[in-house]
Protein backbone atom coordinates (compact mmCIF):
# COMPACT_ATOMS: atom_id res chain seq x y z
CA UNK A 1 0.00 0.00 0.00
CA UNK A 2 1.29 3.42 -0.89
CA UNK A 3 1.00 6.15 1.73
CA UNK A 4 1.31 9.91 1.47
CA UNK A 5 1.71 12.63 4.08
CA UNK A 6 -0.30 15.72 3.30
CA UNK A 7 -1.05 18.91 5.13
CA UNK A 8 -4.68 18.85 6.37
CA UNK A 9 -7.21 20.60 4.18
CA UNK A 10 -10.94 20.90 3.62
CA UNK A 11 -10.88 18.11 1.04
CA UNK A 12 -10.20 15.59 3.82
CA UNK A 13 -12.79 16.87 6.33
CA UNK A 14 -14.93 13.72 6.22
CA UNK A 15 -11.93 11.36 6.42
CA UNK A 16 -10.41 13.29 9.35
CA UNK A 17 -13.75 13.25 11.19
CA UNK A 18 -14.05 9.48 10.64
CA UNK A 19 -10.48 9.02 11.91
CA UNK A 20 -11.29 11.05 15.03
CA UNK A 21 -14.50 9.10 15.68
CA UNK A 22 -12.65 5.80 15.27
CA UNK A 23 -10.01 6.85 17.77
CA UNK A 24 -12.44 8.24 20.34
CA UNK A 25 -14.84 5.29 20.03
CA UNK A 26 -11.91 3.01 20.88
CA UNK A 27 -10.63 5.22 23.70
CA UNK A 28 -7.33 5.46 21.89
CA UNK A 29 -4.57 7.96 22.54
CA UNK A 30 -4.24 10.54 19.81
CA UNK A 31 -0.54 11.35 19.93
CA UNK A 32 0.59 13.46 17.01
CA UNK A 33 -2.90 14.76 16.23
CA UNK A 34 -2.53 18.23 17.72
CA UNK A 35 -5.77 19.47 19.23
CA UNK A 36 -8.01 17.15 17.16
CA UNK A 37 -9.20 15.26 20.26
CA UNK A 38 -10.90 18.38 21.64
CA UNK A 39 -11.49 20.63 18.63
CA UNK A 40 -13.97 20.51 15.79
CA UNK A 41 -12.45 20.18 12.31
CA UNK A 42 -12.55 23.91 11.48
CA UNK A 43 -10.80 24.97 14.70
CA UNK A 44 -8.25 22.17 14.36
CA UNK A 45 -7.49 23.11 10.75
CA UNK A 46 -7.09 26.77 11.68
CA UNK A 47 -4.65 25.79 14.42
CA UNK A 48 -2.72 23.56 12.03
CA UNK A 49 -2.27 26.52 9.69
CA UNK A 50 -1.25 28.89 12.49
CA UNK A 51 1.13 26.48 14.21
CA UNK A 52 2.91 25.68 10.95
CA UNK A 53 3.86 29.36 10.80
CA UNK A 54 4.63 29.53 14.52
CA UNK A 55 1.58 31.70 15.25
CA UNK A 56 -0.46 31.31 18.44
CA UNK A 57 1.32 28.12 19.48
CA UNK A 58 0.46 26.99 23.02
CA UNK A 59 3.05 27.53 25.75
CA UNK A 60 5.50 29.11 23.30
CA UNK A 61 5.98 25.85 21.45
CA UNK A 62 8.11 25.98 18.32
CA UNK A 63 6.38 25.81 14.96
CA UNK A 64 5.16 22.37 14.01
CA UNK A 65 3.67 20.78 10.95
CA UNK A 66 0.65 18.53 11.24
CA UNK A 67 0.25 15.86 8.61
CA UNK A 68 -2.50 13.44 7.82
CA UNK A 69 -1.36 10.17 6.34
CA UNK A 70 -3.56 8.84 3.59
CA UNK A 71 -3.61 5.48 1.90
CA UNK A 72 -3.52 6.45 -1.75
CA UNK A 73 -5.71 3.69 -3.18
CA UNK A 74 -8.79 4.78 -1.20
CA UNK A 75 -7.83 8.18 0.30
CA UNK A 76 -8.49 6.90 3.82
CA UNK A 77 -6.76 8.72 6.67
CA UNK A 78 -4.86 5.89 8.31
CA UNK A 79 -2.78 8.01 10.65
CA UNK A 80 -1.48 11.38 11.79
CA UNK A 81 2.04 12.61 12.24
CA UNK A 82 3.31 15.86 13.71
CA UNK A 83 6.79 17.26 13.21
CA UNK A 84 8.06 19.82 15.67
CA UNK A 85 10.89 21.93 14.32
CA UNK A 86 12.92 21.37 17.49
CA UNK A 87 12.72 19.30 20.66
CA UNK A 88 10.23 20.88 23.04
CA UNK A 89 11.37 19.32 26.31
CA UNK A 90 12.58 15.94 27.55
CA UNK A 91 9.11 14.45 27.15
CA UNK A 92 8.06 15.75 23.74
CA UNK A 93 10.63 15.38 21.01
CA UNK A 94 10.37 16.22 17.33
CA UNK A 95 7.78 13.69 16.20
CA UNK A 96 4.44 12.45 17.45
CA UNK A 97 2.28 9.99 15.54
CA UNK A 98 -0.57 7.52 15.71
CA UNK A 99 -2.33 5.03 13.47
CA UNK A 100 -6.10 4.66 13.19
CA UNK A 101 -7.31 2.05 15.64
CA UNK A 102 -8.75 -0.16 12.91
CA UNK A 103 -5.56 0.03 10.79
CA UNK A 104 -3.03 -1.09 13.39
CA UNK A 105 -0.84 -4.12 12.95
CA UNK A 106 -0.46 -3.66 9.18
CA UNK A 107 2.97 -2.01 9.13
CA UNK A 108 1.66 1.48 8.40
CA UNK A 109 3.44 3.15 11.30
CA UNK A 110 6.85 2.13 9.97
CA UNK A 111 6.03 3.49 6.52
CA UNK A 112 4.48 6.68 7.91
CA UNK A 113 7.43 7.38 10.19
CA UNK A 114 9.83 6.84 7.29
CA UNK A 115 7.92 9.46 5.30
CA UNK A 116 8.02 11.79 8.31
CA UNK A 117 11.79 11.41 8.61
CA UNK A 118 12.13 12.52 4.98
CA UNK A 119 10.16 15.64 5.87
CA UNK A 120 12.50 16.23 8.83
CA UNK A 121 15.45 16.18 6.43
CA UNK A 122 13.75 18.95 4.44
CA UNK A 123 13.73 20.99 7.66
CA UNK A 124 17.53 20.46 7.86
CA UNK A 125 17.31 18.40 11.03
CA UNK A 126 20.21 15.99 11.43
CA UNK A 127 18.56 13.98 14.20
CA UNK A 128 15.13 13.71 15.75
CA UNK A 129 14.05 12.74 19.21
CA UNK A 130 11.03 10.49 19.47
CA UNK A 131 9.58 8.56 22.37
CA UNK A 132 7.07 5.89 23.22
CA UNK A 133 5.48 4.44 26.29
CA UNK A 134 7.55 1.61 27.73
CA UNK A 135 4.47 -0.59 27.31
CA UNK A 136 3.99 0.23 23.59
CA UNK A 137 5.84 -2.59 21.88
CA UNK A 138 4.46 -1.71 18.42
CA UNK A 139 5.77 1.85 18.63
CA UNK A 140 9.14 0.63 19.90
CA UNK A 141 9.44 -1.73 16.91
CA UNK A 142 8.48 1.10 14.55
CA UNK A 143 11.11 3.43 15.99
CA UNK A 144 13.81 0.74 15.93
CA UNK A 145 12.93 -0.23 12.34
CA UNK A 146 13.56 3.39 11.36
CA UNK A 147 16.99 3.53 12.99
CA UNK A 148 16.06 4.55 16.52
CA UNK A 149 18.85 4.51 19.09
CA UNK A 150 17.73 4.29 22.71
CA UNK A 151 18.70 7.38 24.66
CA UNK A 152 17.13 6.46 28.00
CA UNK A 153 14.03 5.53 29.96
CA UNK A 154 12.37 8.06 32.18
CA UNK A 155 9.37 8.36 34.46
CA UNK A 156 7.02 11.20 33.55
CA UNK A 157 5.69 12.28 36.91
CA UNK A 158 2.98 14.63 35.64
CA UNK A 159 1.48 11.84 33.54
CA UNK A 160 2.39 8.89 35.76
CA UNK A 161 4.01 6.69 33.13
CA UNK A 162 7.41 5.55 31.86
CA UNK A 163 8.70 6.41 28.41
CA UNK A 164 11.64 5.39 26.30
CA UNK A 165 13.38 8.20 24.44
CA UNK A 166 15.15 7.55 21.15
CA UNK A 167 17.23 9.50 18.68
CA UNK A 168 17.00 8.80 14.99
CA UNK A 169 20.00 10.17 13.10
CA UNK A 170 19.13 11.38 9.63
CA UNK A 171 21.89 10.55 7.22
CA UNK A 172 22.22 12.10 3.83
CA UNK A 173 21.03 8.90 2.14
CA UNK A 174 17.40 9.35 3.20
Amino acid sequence: MELELIFPNEEYRKEVELFKKNMLDNNSRMDGCGSLRIDDFDTWLERCIDYKDGKNTPNNMPPYIQYICIRKNDNKVIGMLQIRHKEINPIFGNIGYCIAFDERGKGYSKMMLKLGLKECKKLNLDKVMINCLVTNEASRRCILANGGVLLDRMFVKERNYDIERYYIYLDKGM
